[in-house]
Formats: structure tokens, C-alpha cells, sequence
């Protein structure tokens, strides 16, 4: 659960049947979910880490592996909406099979994936 500048925290929760991946704008006053947005499964530990960006922007991997950043915004009845506000495709830098285990913010605020190899690397040679 994060908290942006706005004060609305936004959730990313991993339900234990179907284990799709969701995330969650939650009332500041109640905890109630005001809107919700499912990602596509991953492997266990791909898509369930993320942060916020300088936008309060939830950045996340999703199992297809792009990087979407997550914006919310007020809808013209008044209501709530979680939106992919952008998306970069990893497929060129996440082979297939690998997952991410999450992505950090650098300091310049660009995005770097943490890969983690489907298969062990084989140990070094002497």
C-alpha cells in the first residue's frame, strides 16, 4: 500500500484465488476501495512489487511484461477510475520465461526492471 501526495492510497493486492494481480484506489477516510484495475498474472514474484513516481503514479510490472504507470482520476460522474496512464513494453530487455521482481526509481526518476532469470545461471569456472 502506498500513499501518494494527495493523501488517496493506492493498493496493489494479490488475492489468493485466481491470484490476478489488482490494484486498488482506496478512500482515505474509510479504506474503502473506490475503483479497481486487474494486471495480468505473472509469475509469483512478477508484478506485486511497485512504487510511486513524482505523479502518484503506481509503476509496476504486469505478467505480460510491460511497465504501466497507473494514474487516477476523477470520472465526469463524480466518480473515480484507475487508468494506464503510459506503458513501456520489457520485452526486448525481459527474455521470456524471466520475470521481474519488481522496478526502482533511479535517481534522474527513470524506471530500472529487477529481472529475475527463469533458470539458475550456471556457477562460475575457475
Amino acid at each position: 500500500m502506498l500513499v501518494g501526495s494527495d493523501g488517496y492510497p493506492v493498493a496493489l493486492c494479490t488475492p489468493i484465488l485466481g491470484q490476478v494481480p489488482t490494484v486498488h484506489l482506496l478512500d482515505p477516510a474509510t479504506g474503502r476501495s473506490l475503483t479497481s484495475l486487474k494486471i495480468a498474472k505473472g509469475s509469483l514474484l512478477g508484478g506485486v512489487y511497485a512504487y510511486l513516481d513524482d505523479q502518484d503514479r503506481l509503476v509496476t510490472v504486469d505478467g505480460e511484461r510491460p511497465l504501466p504507470r497507473i494514474g487516477h482520476r476523477r470520472t465526469a460522474g463524480g466518480g473515480w477510475e484507475l487508468y494506464v496512464a503510459r506503458s513501456l513494453s520489457l520485452r526486448d530487455a525481459v527474455p521470456e520465461g524471466d520475470a521481474v521482481t519488481g522496478p526502482a526509481a533511479t535517481r534522474s526518476g527513470r524506471t530500472t526492471p529487477a529481472p529475475r532469470p527463469s533458470r539458475p545461471s550456471p556457477p562460475p569456472t575457475a
